[in-house]
């Protein structure tokens, strides 16, 4: 093992190459490593052996391959850094969506009342109001005209059965319709217009 002993001693230029690059980074570790070159040179002309003045310039070689190794390694630790970084923000910007969907559909919902509270008034109340003048229409002719009387109570039972008709709609439009293929933000997109 003593011819090989040379070929050990450049070798440990190997781990200083990568730990150069770690170290410093590769804009500066590179030129720690070209910077190896020359002890190589001299430790391999003071040998004087033919063969290793041919290794000297495949160690360096192997010197740059292990920076290059290291400089790739920093990049993907880097690149995994960011990686988790934006899966952070992503998760952070999933949970503000969602916060911003329960919103929605408690504006959704509040709308819903609103336009519920508007059409009770609008529709309902006045078949209501009717049915009243209807009943007390019929309390004045009872006395005087029967049939009269009669045809108000006919009118009355037409009021109230468009009442509950109405009511039956507006009470079937707050039902959750759950449209095929739009999804909840097409379900969000219908209950919002």
């Amino acid at each position: 093992l003593p011819d090989r002993t040379p070929d050990a001693l450049l070798a440990l230029f190997f781990p200083l190459a990568y730990q150069a690059v770690q170290l410093f980074g590769w804009q500066t570790g590179r030129w720690w490593i070209a910077s190896f070159a020359l002890p190589m040179l001299l430790y391999v002309i003071r040998h004087d052996e033919i063969n290793n003045l041919i290794m000297a310039p495949i160690f360096e070689g192997a010197c740059f391959l292990l920076g290059a190794l290291a400089h790739l390694t920093q990049r993907a630790e880097a690149a995994r850094a960011d990686n988790l970084r934006m899966a952070q923000e992503l998760r952070q910007a999933q949970r503000e969506l969602e916060g911003y969907a329960r919103q929605v559909e408690e504006l959704a919902a509040e709308k819903a009342r609103i336009l519920l509270a508007r059409d009770l008034h609008d529709s309902v109340t006045q078949t209501v109001f009717s049915m009243n003048l209807a009943v007390e229409t019929a309390r004045l002719m009872i006395p005087n005209d029967a049939a009269a009387a009669a045809g108000q109570l006919d009118r009355l039972q037409s009021l109230a059965e468009s009442a509950m008709t109405e009511i039956g709609q507006l009470v079937s439009q707050l039902k959750p319709q759950a449209p095929e293929g739009q999804g909840f933000a097409g379900g969000i997109r219908r209950l919002i217009s």
